[in-house]
């Protein structure tokens, strides 16, 4: 018997527009400003390195790397779960208002723990409750 392994994250099309947008305007703006920075230090680092203090720039640049790349993996750690949470509850939503639109008997929605669509199901069910009486 063959087990298929669970992948760790599977985004739905909606999480996946939101994951872009996000990467957009986080990643843009960062690689524009090391392009600047880039074209207006260009020669001063050039001449910096070939100095011999070169290497106390390179320990400082690597340093900075690091924590920038530290930074994007909490950031798309949060954006993840954030995005799992919202749009995996509107995902959850559409699939059994389709059942109710099918003309499976209306119950009440329930949602994983955490998720950030609640309220709105709790405000379906109470309409759930009252057209079913």
């Amino acid at each position: 018997m063959t087990q298929q392994r669970r992948r760790l994250y599977k985004p739905t099309v909606y999480e996946r527009k939101i994951l872009k947008t996000i990467f957009l305007f986080a990643a843009v703006p960062v690689a524009l400003v090391i392009v600047l920075f880039f074209a207006l230090f260009s020669d001063l680092i050039y001449t910096y390195i070939q100095s011999g203090l070169g290497g106390d720039f390179l320990d400082r640049f690597l340093l900075l790397v690091l924590l920038i790349l530290i930074y994007y993996a909490i950031l798309a750690r949060l954006v993840f779960r954030f995005t799992n949470r919202l749009a995996g509850a509107y995902q959850r939503l559409l699939r059994e208002l389709d059942k109710i639109i099918a003309g499976a008997h209306p119950s009440h929605l329930h949602l994983r723990k955490g998720d950030y669509a609640q309220e709105l199901i709790n405000r379906i069910n109470q309409l759930i409750d009252r057209f079913s009486k």
